[in-house]
């Protein structure tokens, strides 16, 4: 744990980290090497990243699927690319570890804000037909900009004396709204109200009232967004037809072990569907690894989200940042996001990572000790 950075090097380590979290949401090439920067960071910091055995037994029955899954693919080439990208992006949650800990310094701290909001900042130098950002696609600016939200999120429990700090942080969570509601990206809308709405139900320090007063602040931002400001409409844009196709041909041809890890994209040319992605993750599951796999895959799910319950949290800004990239980007995965690439799992990973960081102890360990000592 680090409470005064007296060292220059951890500013330095800190931007070498933050070069393939800002590259994973930019439309350049160069992942890898971006990569390589944050792992030399990793490797000489290694034994400050701790990880907990039912956590390395977690990634352990991942790894397993994937490979599972890649030696049974019916395009092995395809499947080894699309394990490679997660993989890839499993380097994303010791990155979140060491930023966490850097981050209890207030220069790294700043340094995190003012980086996060200048990044966001100079999304208007790209201006699109109605929106701007670094990709011609609205839901691609929007997925890069939900990320970018979360960790422009104020702490509740600031000092004070950092004002300066919640000043900076909030013209980049202005901006990024701003930025967000030209998108529209309804998933992304909708991840975001269920996050906040989550969040403020989370912060203690807030009377019942004012929990109430926010979340029908957050409805009715939602409600008018959808129905004010929403030039789609209320339709699925054609997710409908990507879904019923590929769930009607994994069923029918292959539905106990799927077609292989990332060969979604390479299916639905022969079912003439109109996009590239499945737009939900369980039915990319199901297509990828058929009912096995997704059983796998949701036993794998749960056992995850039972060990980040049985965890107390620290209620950080991290913690917030981590928890709202969570719940946000579980609801997007639902209507827009690709499992098997590397931009998808290394921002789970990194908000996972966020979370994790901020743990203090296990609620049934702390049970058990207070159990005993009563004895």
């Amino acid at each position: 744990m680090l409470s005064v950075l007296k060292d220059h090097r951890y500013v330095l380590y800190t931007i070498m980290l933050l070069i393939p979290v800002f590259g994973m949401h930019t439309p350049v090439s160069g992942e890898s090497l971006s990569l390589f920067a944050a792992i030399v960071v990793i490797a000489i910091e290694w034994r400050r990243i701790e990880v907990d055995a039912e956590l390395k037994r977690i990634l352990i029955f991942f790894l397993l699927y994937l490979f599972a899954f890649t030696a049974l693919s019916a395009d092995h080439a395809r499947s080894v690319k699309g394990s490679y990208d997660i993989i890839r992006g499993l380097v994303h949650f010791p990155i979140a570890l060491l930023l966490a800990q850097y981050a209890r310094s207030r220069d790294v701290s700043i340094l995190l804000k003012i980086s996060v909001t200048a990044f966001l900042l100079a999304q208007f130098l790209f201006p699109q037909k109605n929106f701007y950002g670094f990709y011609v696609n609205p839901n691609n600016v929007a997925v890069m900009l939900v990320f970018f939200l979360s960790l422009s999120l104020p702490s509740p429990h600031s000092p004070k004396k950092h004002a300066v700090d919640g000043l900076i942080a909030g013209l980049g969570l202005l901006v990024g709204l701003y930025l967000l509601v030209l998108t529209n990206s309804r998933g992304a809308w909708l991840g975001c109200a269920v996050a906040a709405g989550t969040l403020v139900t989370c912060v203690k320090t807030l009377s019942v009232r004012i929990k109430f007063a926010l979340l029908a602040l957050v409805a009715a931002a939602l409600l008018g967004a959808l129905f004010f400001l929403n030039w789609k409409g209320m339709e699925l844009s054609l997710r409908d037809v990507i879904w019923e196709a590929l769930f009607k041909e994994t069923l029918s041809n292959s539905p106990w072990f799927g077609y292989g890890i990332n060969y979604a994209k390479e299916l639905m040319p022969t079912l003439n569907v109109p996009f590239q992605t499945t737009h939900n993750l369980f039915l990319e599951f199901f297509v990828s690894s058929g009912l096995i796999g997704l059983t796998f895959i949701i036993y794998i799910l749960y056992r995850l989200l039972k060990h980040y319950l049985n965890f107390r949290f620290d209620r950080s800004g991290l913690f917030y940042s981590g928890l709202f990239g969570v719940l946000a980007f579980f609801v997007m995965d639902q209507f827009d996001l690709k499992f098997a690439s590397y931009r998808f799992f290394g921002t789970h990973c990194f908000f996972l990572g966020l979370m994790y960081a901020e743990r203090r102890h296990e609620a049934g360990t702390a049970a058990r000790v207070r159990n005993e000592s009563r004895r």
